[in-house]
């Protein structure tokens, strides 16, 4: 199994320092630093251990970036998957994260499932996974500020105008192109929040059949394979109801997942 040297560059040498200086507890960063080592050792299954009980104690992107990379190293396809949808979710511009998806998909490592043709789908993978919540809220207030201030001072302007019985000023369009920039951002702001909302989880077995209900003998409803994404709808103790593809929709064993987005069950 080959790596592109830039992960290893980038990842195990950029992020360790600012991860150990700015994000970190000190015990998370002590794990890291050991997984870090282990994993150029080539000691994957200790380097996965140490990184997943830096996880634990401060589950942040570059973590998360790693712990794949030493899972994709022991084969286990579904699992770096999961970490690496993880990654992108905490930190949507991280390039890595995204690169390093797309890097095992067109190795052909995972099975590609039927694509969900749905629009909200097809909105989050190609636009919504890649952007920031608190970003796009920050661009809105701005706008909402920027836009304020220039009308309050095209309303002076008006005003002082009548008083004096002069031409009063004609509105300007920058206000008006503000003011639809920051209805177009609230909407994607809005969006984007029930996006973050929305519970997905990565496949992280060969496969598993999704069934009519949480039994082990319920009817088997489809097939879904190693690295496939599902849509969590609900628990019921070790049972996850889940969408796959945006269309079918069955139980599965909640082991045969990791959660990768949404809040944490």
């Amino acid at each position: 199994m080959i790596v592109r040297p830039f992960f290893l560059a980038l990842i195990l040498s950029s992020y360790l320092p600012a991860f150990c200086n700015e994000t970190a507890t000190l015990l998370a960063a002590e794990e890291f630093a050991q997984g870090a080592k282990q994993y150029l050792a080539k000691e994957y299954k200790e380097s996965a251990e140490s990184f997943k009980r830096a996880a634990a104690k401060n589950p942040t992107t570059d973590i998360f970036l790693n712990l794949g990379l030493a899972e994709f190293q022991l084969g286990h396809f579904g699992w770096a998957m999961a970490y690496w949808r993880r990654a992108l979710y905490l930190s949507p511009w991280n390039s890595s994260a995204k690169e390093a998806i797309e890097h095992l998909q067109s190795q052909n490592k995972i099975r590609r499932g039927i694509e969900d043709g749905s629009i909200t789908q097809k909105i989050h993978s190609s636009f919504l996974q890649y952007i920031s919540l608190n970003l796009i809220l920050l661009i809105s207030l701005s706008l909402m500020a920027f836009g304020f201030w220039k009308l309050f001072a095209f309303l002076g302007e008006r005003k002082r105008a009548n008083a004096s019985g002069a031409l009063p000023p004609v509105f300007p369009m920058k206000v008006g192109m503000i003011i639809g920039v920051f209805i177009l951002s609230s909407l994607v702001a809005t969006v984007k929040y029930f996006d973050t909302k929305t519970i997905r989880a990565t496949i992280v077995v060969s496969s598993v059949h999704l069934r009519t209900g949480p039994t082990e003998e319920s009817a088997n409803v489809t097939e879904v394979f190693e690295g496939q994404e599902v849509v969590v709808q609900r628990l019921d103790k070790n049972w996850l109801q889940v969408t796959h593809a945006g269309r079918t929709t069955g139980w599965i064993d909640r082991k045969t997942v990791e959660l990768n987005s949404g809040d944490v069950l």
